[in-house]
């Protein structure tokens, strides 16, 4: 291994660092792409460690912060279709205002559920009584940074 090994690993693993891969992706990475052995690559990537401890401490939360957003996003994307769902099934029996058991469903004052651009939220009526939930707000997809449940202009990719 020359200075020169060295410093060629060092700068792609701070390439890597940049696309907020982890360490594990990394080393994989750089096996596969530059064909650079794994323990060198370990090695490398120890002592950058080793000299920047601050560094790496703030780079691995922000590696969690991305694997949560990541987590929110899918998680968001699976509700709107157990909701889009709901709706479906609620569009089948537009009269119905209870289930079968007798307990009340919700009945909606317009539109509640998607349109054309993802989730709508309009006011909503509880069955027999005048009191709002208060959401008036219309969120889309888009404001969470994702379209037709994929991400979009998200710097976490």
């Amino acid at each position: 291994m020359t200075i020169s090994d060295v410093e060629t690993v060092q700068n792609l693993i701070e390439k890597c660092l940049q696309l907020y891969l982890t360490k594990d992706e990394v080393i994989s990475v750089l096996r596969e792409q530059a064909t650079i052995d794994a323990e060198f690559t370990k090695l490398i990537w120890g002592r950058l460690e080793g000299e920047n401890p601050q560094f790496f401490k703030c780079y691995n939360t922000r590696l969690k912060l991305k694997a949560q957003i990541q987590m929110f996003n899918h998680l968001l994307t699976e509700q709107a279709a157990v909701v889009r769902r709901m709706q479906e099934g609620w569009n089948m029996f537009p009269n119905s205002s209870a289930t079968a058991s007798g307990i009340p469903l919700f009945q909606s004052r317009g539109n509640l559920g998607f349109d054309d651009q993802g989730m709508k939220v309009e006011q909503m009526e509880i069955d027999g009584g005048d009191k709002h939930m208060g959401m008036n707000k219309t969120w889309s997809l888009s404001d969470f940074g994702l379209t037709d449940g994929k991400e979009s202009g998200s710097p976490w990719r």
